[in-house]
């Protein structure tokens, strides 16, 4: 499969569960999206701008993807399974799902690597970051 059959294919697959019927077909897709980083860079855009996100608000679109949720049935990230980075007073952070409403800031997207502070190379300083002995902590969200 080349990127042209990818992104033709990409309808087909996705709505209706069409890949139930595909068989081989839906093998191959994935495949090429597992190896070609430019039509899963696509495939992450197409998702994104689905769910009427503007991908350009985001770093990059990985960051946007992996910020939001597949559905409507959790009323916070830290209760969806789906939603593995948040965005909490300016800081990215991987939610720690541990019934509070923490998370590990980071300071680069962990799938390409592009600093999520354009100029800068921490975490702004306005945030609500807390030492905690060797680690640094949200915790609850302050207002």
């Amino acid at each position: 499969m080349d990127c042209a059959d990818f992104r033709s294919s990409y309808r087909e697959l996705i709505n209706n569960k069409g890949w139930i019927s595909a068989g081989e077909k839906y093998w191959e897709w994935i495949e090429h999206m597992d190896n070609c980083v430019s039509c899963r860079d696509w495939y992450l855009q197409k998702q994104v701008e689905e769910r009427n996100i503007d991908p350009g608000a985001f770093p990059c679109i990985h960051v946007a993807y992996h910020s939001m949720g597949s559905g409507t049935q959790h009323i916070s990230a830290w209760e969806c399974p789906d939603i593995t980075l948040v965005l909490e007073n300016g800081v990215f952070g991987i939610p720690v799902r541990d019934g509070t409403e923490s998370y590990i800031r980071i300071n680069y997207c962990p799938w390409c690597g592009k600093g999520l502070y354009p100029g800068k190379e921490e975490v702004p300083s306005n945030s609500s970051l807390e030492p905690d002995g060797d680690n640094w902590h949200a915790g609850q969200a302050k207002r």
